[in-house]
């Protein structure tokens, strides 16, 4: 880990993490300042070992994907705003990650640190909580490409975060950070009660807005700009909504569906599931990765001029389709 006398640094390291070949094995800076490699690359101090325990720091000890940001300050024995916005970054850019999906990790952790003194000391630690996985969508699997899409959508967000902050009565981007938000919450909600599919469908229905009194209807038809259309895909997305309201409503979502025993319906409402996941990940990544449709997803009015667009030409400004009938 190169971190230098003098440097404060953010970091977030996921032990076991499955990667790519291209991930390298030893320090890379990818981006000016920013650096990955597949180990934590420093010892724990032995307070950090008494407090997390030694399942904890066993755990860490594995390889996996290290990334951090570093940066010289003029107070490296201090932590302070620096500090702050060092782990802000990092954790960003493991947000960027999450959106495009779960990766399978023993341990994981969040923070920062410094050399002060020609040691390099972690000062913060938050470790990084369960996350689930959809039935069927295999773990994510981390290389470099996965890793510059984080850093873009996380070069994204900070910006988009602090204009909203400056005037939350105009409500500028606020439709998609909820968007963010839901998707990340998503991560950590199991299936059972079908909450995991619910959060899903939601992050899809917060770039549709429905209209109200008309939300199942809009929900199916607009949902068809994101998805390739046809009479399948309608069928999917009226019964998406359909299992999001009886979630939403403290129903059980296999009693809502067709089928002749238990089994049958709940392996529907997972396959469901794993189309609802899916989707959300793609309509919400589109949107923040392109720039046309980002400026048009800024504020409310440009979302409203973009659902009464005549279907081609909404198709025409969003660019290809996903195709639900391809999601087994």
């Amino acid at each position: 880990m190169r971190i230098e006398r003098g440097v404060k640094f953010g970091l977030f390291f996921l032990s076991r993490c499955e990667l790519l070949p291209d991930v390298p094995q030893d320090d890379e800076e990818i981006a000016p300042g920013v650096w990955v490699n597949r180990r934590l690359g420093f010892d724990m101090a032995a307070s950090w070992r008494e407090w997390l325990g030694s399942l904890a720091i066993e755990g860490l000890a594995h390889d996996g994907l290290a990334l951090y940001v570093a940066m010289p300050s003029e107070r490296p024995e201090t932590s302070d705003g620096e500090n702050v916005a060092l782990q802000q970054r990092v954790n960003d850019i493991l947000n960027g990650i999450l959106l495009q999906g779960v990766p399978a990790i023993d341990r994981g952790l969040v923070g920062h640190g410094a050399n002060a003194d020609g040691q390099v000391r972690l000062r913060s630690y938050s470790p990084v909580g369960r996350h689930y996985f959809t039935t069927g969508i295999p773990p994510l699997v981390i290389g470099l490409e996965q890793i510059r899409t984080a850093l873009r959508l996380a070069d994204r967000l900070r910006p988009m975060l602090a204009e909203f902050e400056e005037d939350r009565a105009r409500g500028r981007w606020g439709r998609l950070l909820r968007a963010w938000r839901i998707l990340l919450a998503a991560n950590r909600t199991e299936n059972t009660l079908g909450d995991r599919l619910h959060q899903f469908v939601r992050v899809t229905e917060a770039l549709i807005k429905p209209g109200i009194g008309n939300s199942r209807n809009d929900f199916a038809h607009r949902g068809q700009t994101f998805a390739i259309a046809n009479s399948a895909a309608r069928a999917v997305l009226l019964q998406l909504y359909d299992l999001r309201s009886a979630v939403e409503h403290m129903n059980v979502p296999h009693e809502v569906v067709p089928g002749d025993t238990q089994e049958e319906r709940i392996s529907l409402v997972t396959h469901r599931t794993r189309q609802a996941d899916i989707l959300a990940r793609f309509s919400l990544q589109r949107v923040l990765e392109t720039d046309s449709l980002l400026q048009t997803f800024r504020a409310e009015a440009g979302i409203d001029a973009f659902w009464q667009l005549q279907d081609h030409e909404r198709v025409q400004q969003w660019g290809p389709r996903l195709d639900l009938a391809a999601i087994l």
